[in-house]
């Protein structure tokens, strides 16, 4: 297959299914299905209705906006009615390829400044028609602000809003729960409420006139939705369907092992919490590293889209260890390396150069859940410790058309004889991937 990639759809990213969904949960990622910020626009130019993939909204209803510098490179848009008609009037948003969301979690936020008080409405409804009303949001000329949805009346916890000050706007929709969150400068204004639709999803954001207002003018800056997305699997190892006491063997992804162990590492499959396994590994010589070395399905290497690498690990000592990731078939490309150090400091190497990280130290005997994501169109990448950022928006800085091919789980050179460690729920997920990768071999 070599490097051949089609990228999949976003329609297919937003909607795809794994069956035998049996491990430890699928990795997640949130995706962009709408960013403007204005900042591509010419000042004093007017916005067009060109739609999401040009930063624009898809129906200006006889509003305009024209691009306003706030600061060298910054713009926002101003928006303003000719008041022609007292009908209402709302600039309408819809999504990168008129995605509609419907499972996980979707994120809304825009940043809203009114110029006065005045009759003011935000709309989150589905693709081409108003009939689910997922929120109504109204903002009322005597400063007050009342909100609806499908199950009726909501009861805001700060009913009020002041003229020319921003309203920071966060609605998030959580799908499998049915529920909804509207948050506003930091502060809820209310959560977990139940906005009673089961059979549509959102797919426009309507913000602009109320009917009989004074056509008021407003300002928009940063608007952005996000959906949570399963991520196609091209590795996953949870041992569970390996025999206890026993080594692993080195039979690749389609049998859930790593592609290669060097020789003399010990290796056993234990006892990994209650009604779990997992896979010990421990090392015999200070003076060598001793590795891991885990491929994807098909001998994949992702060279665009998103890349999320999971993986459990409890250090039965402080040591020196070593996560990283590498091409496919060598280990020459210098994409990140998260190291472990018997001080319990932690470093992040790269083609960068390699940088402490500040603050955050590892301890043994304790289970972390490790997270890299690497963005590698915008050539980013994030590390996370369970909850905690270790690394955000580093850049990854390789430039030889190289792409992610494989995770090296291992102990490394300077640690001490006996550093261990207990590995469990390895698991890699990418977005853009070959098409016959995926539900194929024993992944069906």
């Amino acid at each position: 297959m070599g490097n051949q990639y089609i990228k999949t759809s976003l329609i297919l990213l937003l909607s795809v299914c794994v069956p035998n969904s049996t491990w430890a949960g699928v990795p997640v990622e949130d995706v962009p299905v709408l960013t403007v910020d204005f900042n591509d626009k010419t000042p004093g130019s007017f916005i067009g209705a060109g739609g999401a993939v040009l930063g624009e909204p898809s129906s200006l209803s006889n509003l305009t906006g024209e691009i306003i510098e706030t600061s060298p490179g910054e713009n926002h848009l101003l928006v303003e009615n000719d008041l022609s008609s007292n009908s209402s009037r709302r600039l309408k948003w819809q999504f990168l390829d008129n995605t509609e969301i419907s499972t996980g979690v979707a994120e809304i936020s825009f940043e809203f400044t009114p110029s006065a008080l005045d009759g003011y409405s935000i709309f989150v409804r589905e693709n081409n028609t108003s009939g689910s009303g997922f929120l109504t949001y109204f903002l009322g000329g005597n400063g007050s602000i009342s909100a609806m949805d499908n199950s009726g009346a909501i009861a805001l916890n700060n009913p009020n809003y002041t003229a020319g000050v921003t309203q920071y706007v966060r609605i998030i929709f959580d799908f499998d729960a049915g529920t909804s969150k509207l948050i506003v400068n930091n502060s809820a204004q209310f959560s977990d409420r139940i906005h009673g639709i089961t059979d549509d999803g959102i797919g426009s954001v309507l913000i602009g006139h109320s009917s009989s207002s004074n056509g008021s003018s407003f300002t928009l800056d940063n608007i952005s939705v996000t959906a949570s997305s399963e991520l196609p699997i091209v590795l996953d190892a949870d041992f569970e369907n390996k025999v206890l006491g026993d080594p692993i063997g080195a039979g690749g992804a389609i049998n859930g092992e790593p592609v290669n162990i060097t020789n003399g590492l010990y290796t056993e499959i234990v006892e990994f919490d209650t009604a779990n396994q997992g896979l010990y590994i421990e090392t015999f010589n200070s003076s060598t590293a001793y590795a891991t070395v885990w491929e994807f399905l098909n001998d994949l290497e992702v060279v665009s889209g998103i890349v999320a690498i999971e993986l459990d690990l409890e250090f039965k000592s402080l040591g020196s260890y070593a996560i990283s990731l590498r091409e496919n078939g060598s280990s020459a490309t210098s994409f990140p390396t998260l190291r472990f150090a018997a001080s319990s400091n932690m470093y992040i190497s790269d083609a960068n150069g390699t940088t402490p990280i500040a603050g955050i130290s590892y301890a043994a005997n304790q289970r972390y859940r490790f997270r890299m994501t690497l963005d590698l169109d915008n050539d980013t990448y994030n590390v996370l410790m369970d909850d905690q950022i270790l690394v955000k928006d580093r850049e990854v800085a390789v430039t030889n058309g190289r792409g992610i091919g494989r995770v090296i789980v291992q102990t490394s050179t300077g640690g001490t004889v006996g550093d261990a460690f207990i590995l469990d729920d390895l698991q890699v997920g990418a977005s853009f991937i070959a098409d016959d990768t995926i539900f194929k071999n024993s992944f069906d």
